[in-house]
């Protein structure tokens, strides 16, 4: 039998998970003025050393604004975020995405998808597309042993491989960022659907770019973001 360790929040993780929460359900809404940080410790019981590690953590994900000799304001989150915010997002939803942030996902991802594999075609050589092969088979794989996490984990290293073949140093950069919240999509895709769906868009993605047939990888890449959207397939 295997347990995973229990770990505890510090004071300035529950502080920032306060504020944040607050802050993503409307409750402290875009512009509101917020205590000073004197205020904030003593109305929050810590002291005004974590307040100010908080406000910068809360700062850098785009939750608030520090106007110097005005305080401390909430806001766009949507327009100032990173990839934390993201985090922060799916840790208030229980780790879930919500429906928007699914949408805005697969509509990022079919275009740089697009972007990634153009550059793949044209810059990668005849034997790194090959090398690729073996992760498709340990896709495969996972899949026959009905083994979900093992067969997302490779389904993400595909497409970070796939990313990083494109010679962009921004392209695979991006990806492992995201590589959270589009584990939580495929798990939920294939919990609804089955592994057999995902499973043949990869492949015929893959072996499309082998052909490097650029037409027939965007209609894969199409059809991919149609089964999470649309029809009986939809994960939203």
């Amino acid at each position: 039998m295997t347990l995973n360790k229990i770990s505890t929040p510090s004071l300035k993780e529950v502080f920032v998970n306060e504020i944040e929460n607050r802050i993503i359900s409307g409750e402290f809404k875009l512009g509101d003025k917020l205590p000073t940080e004197r205020e904030l410790g003593e109305l929050m019981g810590v002291s005004l050393t974590i307040v100010k590690q908080g406000i910068s953590d809360l700062e850098n994900k785009g939750f608030i604004e520090v106007r110097p000799r005005r305080g401390l304001f909430v806001a766009d989150f949507v327009s100032k975020g990173s990839f934390e915010t993201l985090a922060s997002i799916m840790r208030y939803n229980g780790g879930k995405l919500g429906n928007k942030e699914i949408r805005s996902f697969c509509e990022t991802r079919r275009a740089l998808d697009k972007l990634a594999f153009d550059l793949v075609i044209e810059r990668a050589s005849d034997s790194e597309i090959n090398g690729v092969g073996q992760i498709v088979e340990n896709i495969k794989k996972a899949k026959d042993a009905d083994n979900i996490t093992e067969m997302c984990k490779f389904i993400i290293e595909f497409y970070h491989k796939l990313y990083i073949l494109s010679d962009n140093i921004i392209l695979p950069l991006f990806y492992h960022s995201t590589a959270v919240p589009q584990i939580e999509m495929y798990t939920k895709f294939i919990d609804k659907n089955g592994t057999k769906l995902v499973f043949d868009n990869i492949a015929k993605i893959y072996e499309s770019i082998l052909a490097r047939d650029k037409d027939a990888v965007y209609l894969y890449i199409n059809d991919a973001m149609k089964m999470s959207l649309e029809g009986d397939t939809a994960i939203i």
